[in-house]
């Protein structure tokens, strides 16, 4: 069975190996987002030939920086992809940042909006 990490277990893990010197967070991102486009490709091999159509949404913070090296990554593989970011791409943190920047230099994003119930 796999163990599952609270999201302060990771950040912890994540620094640490960083602060060690075994990773920086680019090389983080890119694993994140190679490990989704994996499991997407061993869920559904026949994906793999570029049939496939991807909607992936990006928040404001380095989870949104492994969205938009998944979606580099899927547009690699001939899929069509739209990306959604929510918030303002100029806050982002300077790793989110450089993979934003190379998103943007395959393809368009949309802003999402989010609209928050009064409930």
């Amino acid at each position: 069975m796999t163990d599952l990490l609270t999201a302060e277990q990771m950040r912890a893990l994540e620094k640490s190996a960083i602060l060690r010197g075994h990773f920086v967070g680019l090389d983080l991102m890119e694993r994140a987002g190679r490990g989704v486009v994996d499991q997407i490709f061993d869920l559904w091999p026949g994906m793999v030939a570029g049939a496939g159509r991807a909607i992936v949404l990006c928040g404001p913070g380095n989870n949104g920086g492994d969205g938009h090296v998944i979606a580099r990554l899927l547009h690699r593989f001939g899929w069509n992809v739209t990306v959604f970011v929510a918030g303002d791409p100029s806050r982002l943190p300077p790793d989110a940042r450089v993979n934003y920047d190379n998103w943007c230099a395959l393809g368009a994003f949309r802003r999402l909006r989010v609209i928050r119930s009064a409930n």
